[in-house]
């Protein structure tokens, strides 16, 4: 073995030194400097919002908030984006991991960062400002009217799909990414105050409700300030995630290697979650005896277990045929084309037309699912989700198996 030197000995020791100070660094910007930007910044915003309420208090009109939550908002995306993304609100976060744009591992730190971050920035606003002000402003936080609960948590879910739209389309999707993404994120939130404000003061985000929630005590209501917008961030992902809309679909794509099992749990929730929230707004919008005549949308066109055979049977064949389309079309290397969602509608509609006297033609179990728990009706849901999903699983084997081109195909592979 060959001697070291003295010499060559401390070259290799320092060298090593470097090594590691060169991975705590990495580790250090990969992680912990993420969750700090996202801690400051989320401070700053929560701060200079709080206090752009508590210092409009007289002229009550929204353009001061609207403008100083935009302009922050934009400024510190700029400042921030390259080191943390400049989430700076959980439901933001959320959809962008949903989306494929951020880490497991650091959504739960920046979640926890962005809360304290928001009682920081409220107690900062608390600290500066007169008794009497910052007690009228409710210190920034959000006061909801109760009779109004579900358009105050609809409106917030809508502008919060708005919001984290932007945010995905304009900072995470590589095809629409822009480096005007800030400045878009900064209007949308402005826009937003303008339009919704005096619906529900415009949140779209609970950290920046959680802060002043705490700092004033004010947690009437607060549930709101969290479903809206995080039922709005998932509705976001619906949208831009693939455009499954439906569980039979998310796991054949699976099972046909079109996404991540990671990512089916989050999109199977987020279906369901959608499906409830389109039966929960049909069910505000239509007159209560036309909601009741019709169940609510739901499936109740099976009335005794004489049915069940043909209709299961139905289910599992039409979802198969629609499944089938959308693994030849949208997956699948050698079928694949740009007609895919138009032949996706179209074999839906043709599964309608032929098999709705039989079992309804659901095909979905989330478009099952959501009016059933509006109105109660489970006599027979099982079916919805049996049938569906069989046939999902079905034409995913079929294509594994025989109609896949060399990447799909698990037998006869060239």
């Amino acid at each position: 073995m060959e001697a070291l030197s003295v010499a060559e000995m401390g070259e290799l020791a320092e060298n090593q030194d470097s090594v590691n100070k060169k991975e705590n660094r990495c580790l250090f910007e990969l992680y912990m400097q993420p969750c700090l930007a996202e801690l400051f910044g989320t401070s700053l915003f929560v701060f200079v919002g709080c206090s752009s309420v508590a210092g409009n208090l007289e002229k009550e009109t929204a353009i001061q908030p609207a403008v100083a939550h935009g302009l922050a908002l934009g400024v510190l995306v700029t400042v921030f984006g390259q080191i943390s993304g400049g989430h700076f609100n959980p439901a933001v976060s959320l959809s962008i991991y949903l989306c494929g744009g951020m880490k497991l591992l650091l959504l739960l730190p920046y979640v926890l960062a962005q809360m304290v971050g928001g009682m920081i920035g409220a107690g900062l606003t608390k600290l500066i400002y007169h008794s009497n002000e910052y007690a009228g402003a409710l210190g920034g936080a959000f006061g909801t009217i109760p009779g109004d609960l579900g358009k105050t948590t609809l409106a917030e879910m809508m502008m919060t799909f708005f919001l984290t739209t932007v945010v995905c389309l304009g900072a995470v999707n590589s095809r629409t990414r822009t480096a005007w993404a800030p400045f878009c994120i900064g209007l949308t939130v402005t826009a937003n105050i303008l339009a919704g404000g005096a619906i529900s003061g415009a949140c779209m985000n609970p950290a920046r409700a959680f802060g002043p929630a705490v700092a004033a005590n004010q947690w009437n209501h607060h549930w709101v300030y969290w479903v809206g917008p995080i039922c709005g961030a998932l509705l976001t992902v619906t949208f831009i995630s693939g455009s499954h809309f439906n569980p039979p679909f998310t796991i054949a794509i699976y099972l046909c290697g079109g996404i991540e099992l990671m990512m089916v749990g989050p999109y199977l929730v987020s279906q369901l979650i959608g499906g409830v929230l389109g039966a929960g707004m049909a069910k505000l919008i239509s007159p209560i005896e036309r909601y009741n005549n019709v169940t609510g949308a739901a499936f109740d066109i099976l009335k005794s277990e004489r049915q069940l055979s043909r209709a299961i049977f139905g289910e599992v064949a039409m979802t198969c045929l629609v499944t089938m389309v959308l693994l030849l079309a949208a997956v699948n290397g050698k079928t694949k084309t740009p007609m895919a969602p138009f032949l996706i509608g179209c074999t839906v509609l043709i599964n309608i037309l032929a098999g709705a006297d039989i079992s309804g033609s659901c095909l979905n179990p989330a478009r099952a699912f959501g009016p059933a728990l509006m109105t109660n009706y489970w006599a027979y849901h099982w079916v919805y989700w049996v049938g569906p999903i069989g046939g999902g699983v079905l034409a995913a084997v079929l294509v594994r198996l025989t109609l896949g081109d060399n990447k799909l195909r698990v037998v006869m592979k060239s």
